[in-house]
């Protein structure tokens, strides 16, 4: 039976190039990583195969608001302990602004 921690591919910046902890990957091209995380985590890949037009939608939104030089960020500890609204992110750059979060997806029942 498989863990909701299996569900999941975990990567933070304290790995650097070692994705995913993968040690046999540090000198990849990106499109080489792409294929070995199909390989890898192939039930991940599955299960994000396919059309999903509301969360392209807030994506296309995301970058129209942070074109063409400021990018949204998550800090997982300042969410935690009340830093940092939960409702959208911020951004970092020359443009601030707030991001709406995307959709929740199936894996969340919908109010």
């Amino acid at each position: 039976m498989m863990k909701e921690w299996d569900l999941s591919a975990h990567y933070t910046s304290g790995q650097g190039s070692q994705y995913f902890g993968w040690t046999d990957r540090t000198h990849s091209r990106p499109i080489d990583l792409a294929r070995t995380f199909i390989q890898r985590f192939p039930q991940i890949a599955q299960d994000g195969f396919g059309a999903d037009w509301d969360y392209a939608g807030c994506y296309a939104w995301m970058m129209h608001l942070t074109y063409p030089d400021s990018f949204p960020y998550t800090y997982a500890y300042a969410y935690a302990y009340g830093e940092m609204s939960i409702d959208s992110l911020p951004t970092m750059g020359p443009k601030s602004a707030q991001i709406p979060l995307p959709p929740p997806g199936e894996a969340v029942e919908q109010a």
